[in-house]
């Protein structure tokens, strides 16, 4: 995985509000052994007329942490991950689903979207936006 270049938009959008089925999220916990040990957490999101899920790694798990959290856009990943959990293989460590849902998409730019994520932990509008060089991941309702 790599992070978002400066150049790379926050979200290929603006997005349509999707009234098909549902669109979903899942929430991983990445545990990496190399190159160094530890943990983030990965945001994918199902978003209108797209392939692949819209992902974000986050440096602090979005339940548990009060405030706005650092996000990194990174690649899209396959729709297996809504429903994987395991080895990723090729020394990239592995991943546990933490929280996975519906989501609803409320606003769409290039510099922020807004989710209605509802699972059974991660409830609420939530926030991803651009911040100087990064992005930022925040809960609208706490």
């Amino acid at each position: 995985m790599s992070p978002r270049s400066s150049g790379e938009r926050l979200c290929e959008g603006p997005y349509a509000v999707h009234s098909g089925r549902a669109m979903l999220f899942v929430l991983l916990e990445h545990t990496v052994e190399h190159p160094r040990p530890g943990a983030h957490w990965d945001l994918m999101i199902e978003l209108p007329g797209r392939e692949k899920l819209a992902t974000w790694r986050l440096a602090h798990d979005p339940i548990t942490h009060v405030g706005a959290i650092e996000a990194v856009r990174i690649g899209e990943h396959r729709r297996v991950y809504l429903h994987y959990e395991g080895d990723i293989g090729g020394g990239r460590g592995s991943v546990r689903r933490v929280d996975r849902g519906e989501s609803v998409l409320l606003e769409s730019s290039e510099e922020r979207i807004v989710v209605e994520l509802r699972g059974a932990a991660l409830r609420g509008r939530c926030e991803i936006a651009h911040v100087g060089e990064g992005a930022r991941f925040r809960r609208l309702d706490r």
